[in-house]
């Protein structure tokens, strides 16, 4: 009625409010067509968008870290590690890569920074970038049309670049190929900032010529070794929280130099009986063993059903 809209009208003016009111029609057009309608849509009545928008990206960023299992209250923190646009994350397996990397996108992820986890597969299956970002967009918002690859990168900058987190390229068997690829990526985008863990062994392996290619297109080699002393002694101390043990600061330290700071061998150590038992590795290399064996064991019943 037009009474009611002309006191909206004075309430908004008395407030200091711009005040506009739609049409039925203007709101579903808006519903329908509009990137940032269509996220509202989803919010509210849970039909997924077809249009990327920002907000959708920064959903879909978050949900792709999800299947990572990061542990904020387990963190220790490494202050050395200063992160640039495009990272070679160096280290051993277990060493604590993909977890420094981790902690680094839900950072920026909080603070409204788009990121993205690409899967190796999605690496090794894809022609160019804009495919490898599709599929993994499509992967949890399975109904935006094609382009949303190209797109995602349209709603970026190079002042507020798509984080993307490579996944473990380490365990196939053309790691060289995949960061050949991904090089050529970030040469012809650059509203991108790339986290790539990778093995040592792994860098090894790569010819001088793509090291030097590497280093000349901007890459840099962020080394993550063992823990400091205090870094260890923290990281066993969140652990006894995370599991409610009570064991004293000098027993802690005591078994962080027993395995030279390895935060590998750090996470293996075992509360359950009350106390902290200094055959680590041991018990590493018998769970190893054994999981082979139960996994031998269920391939051979498989093939007798």
């Amino acid at each position: 009625p037009q009474e009611i809209r002309i006191k909206a009208h004075q309430l908004a003016t008395q407030h200091n409010i711009e005040l506009e009111i739609w049409s039925n029609s203007r709101i579903s057009s808006f519903l329908d067509i509009n990137p940032n309608g269509q996220t509202i849509r989803h919010k509210y009545f849970g039909i997924l968008p077809t249009v990327l928008s920002y907000e959708e990206l920064l959903r879909i960023g978050s949900l792709s870290v999800v299947h990572l299992n990061f542990k904020q209250e387990l963190f220790v923190e490494r202050d050395d590690i200063k992160f640039q646009n495009l990272n070679l994350v160096v280290g051993t397996s277990g060493s604590g890569k993909t977890t420094i990397c981790t902690h680094y996108l839900l950072k920026k992820r909080d603070k409204g920074h788009p990121v993205l986890v690409l899967r190796d597969e999605n690496i090794q299956n894809s022609l160019n970038l804009d495919e490898a970002i599709e599929k993994e967009l499509l992967r949890y918002s399975d109904q935006l049309v094609n382009g949303c690859g190209r797109k995602a990168l349209e709603l970026c900058s190079l002042e507020n670049p798509l984080i993307i987190l490579i996944e473990d390229i380490n365990r196939v068997n053309n790691t060289d190929q995949l960061i050949e690829k991904i090089l050529s990526w970030a040469q012809s985008e650059r509203r991108i900032k790339i986290l790539c863990p990778i093995w040592y062994q792994k860098i090894s392996t790569l010819s001088l010529q793509q090291k030097e290619n590497l280093s000349k297109y901007g890459f840099e080699y962020i080394y993550v070794g063992n823990y400091t002393d205090q870094q260890a002694l923290e990281a066993l101390q969140k652990r006894c929280r995370f599991e409610s043990e009570n064991i004293d600061d000098l027993t802690l330290s005591q078994v962080a130099k027993n395995v030279s700071n390895d935060p590998l061998l750090l996470d293996l150590v075992d509360y359950s009986a009350g106390a902290i038992q200094d055959k680590i590795l041991e018990k590493f290399i018998i769970n190893v063993l054994e999981s082979i064996a139960h996994k031998k064991e269920k391939f051979r019943e498989d093939l007798d059903g």
